[in-house]
């Protein structure tokens, strides 16, 4: 949820947008209700509510709409195996953001991109080069 929450909290305060020229998440989402959708249906317990957790689940802070509302560069890290948050949100993101959204895939489990090899040991500065 971090990475999904933190587009939203920098869509929503004009004044973050000011304070930062990139912005950098690491698999995020790209609606509540889907990402809740998938992960009920990926257990036997859960399996009967995932209709009912996507419905239920109103996307107030979409993270569809905060990167579309972002004036900043963003870079989308994502793993091609993260097995929690599916690499097809990070899909929707890079189709939601337009021109200004660059993703750099990688392999390895959930929220483990600064573990892959072609980030790991790299500087930030370098990760961010990606943007421009």
């Amino acid at each position: 949820m971090g990475g999904s929450l933190g587009l939203n909290w920098f869509a929503s305060y004009a004044k973050a947008q000011d304070d930062f020229s990139h912005v950098v998440v690491n698999s995020a989402f790209s609606s509540f209700g889907t990402v809740a959708h998938e992960v009920a249906n990926n257990h036997w317990l859960t399996w009967l509510f995932q209709y009912p957790a996507q419905w239920l689940l109103i996307d107030e802070i979409d993270p569809v709409e905060s990167i579309q509302k972002l004036s900043k560069p963003i870079l989308l890290l994502h793993s091609l195996d993260d097995q929690v948050v599916k690499y097809s949100h990070s899909e929707a993101l890079l189709r939601a953001g337009g021109p200004k959204v660059r993703r750099i895939q990688g392999r390895g489990p959930h929220i483990a991109m600064l573990q892959d090899p072609t980030i790991k040991g790299r500087s930030p500065f370098v990760v961010v080069q990606a943007l421009v």
